[in-house]
């Protein structure tokens, strides 16, 4: 069975001064989520503890004493994207969430009116949400790869068709017994064999999305 956040361990990093919602924070998660949480008052000790790894969700208030607003969404955002970002604001300003949307959040809390079954589901949605679209923007990156690669098999396959026909031309013009002759059949035997193993990756690039639908 596979595990909910009620079971799994959540480690969270808040980046909060304010002692009073550090407080409220941990109150609020204690009563639901199995969680660890890590605790610093400054964006820059915020970064540092990212670089170090092991954090799957940040909580980040939008006014910190060494920076805040969107450009402290922008920089967490940019330094570490596959993490689920939280901003945390006291102000009820529905524009400045959309905002940090934008700007790389998952999702923004607006202290006072956050309690803690919300808060929960709000960090199950942001980790799985971001999971989503790591693993669909792999399928796109993917299927773009797919594309390419039939793209150039099948270009291949027509130079193929030309530098045949050309030998088979060629030949006409030659005598069999000739060194020519023997040269452009030895051409033709060796085209052949790769115009084969061509239309074998032709073959698999275009049944790879069936034989992965097929496992399902």
């Amino acid at each position: 069975m596979k595990k909910g956040i009620s079971d799994t361990l959540i480690n969270i990093l808040l980046i909060e001064d304010k002692p009073s919602d550090i407080l409220l924070i941990k109150r609020m998660l204690s009563t639901i989520v199995n969680f660890t949480i890590e605790q610093v008052a400054r964006l820059s000790a915020g970064l540092e503890c990212l670089e170090k790894g092991g954090i799957d969700v940040v909580i980040v208030d939008i006014v910190l004493p060494d920076g805040g607003g969107i450009e402290a969404i922008k920089k967490v955002y940019a330094a570490f994207p596959s993490i689920p970002i939280l901003v945390l604001t006291g102000f009820p300003d529905e524009e400045m969430g959309i905002r940090a949307i934008q700007e790389g959040a998952q999702d923004y809390l607006v202290k006072g009116r956050i309690n803690a079954d919300a808060l929960t589901r709000i960090l199950r949605y942001s980790i799985e949400r971001k999971k989503t679209r790591e693993e669909l923007e792999k399928l796109r990156n993917f299927e773009s790869l797919e594309i390419l690669s039939s793209g150039i098999t099948c270009e291949l396959n027509n130079l193929f068709t030309v530098i045949l026909d050309n030998i088979t031309s060629a030949k006409m013009y030659v005598s069999p017994e000739s060194k020519a002759f023997n040269l452009l059949s030895t051409t033709e035997e060796v085209c052949e064999e790769a115009r084969k193993l061509n239309n074998q990756l032709l073959t698999f690039s275009i049944n790879l999305p069936a034989s992965k639908d097929s496992k399902k």
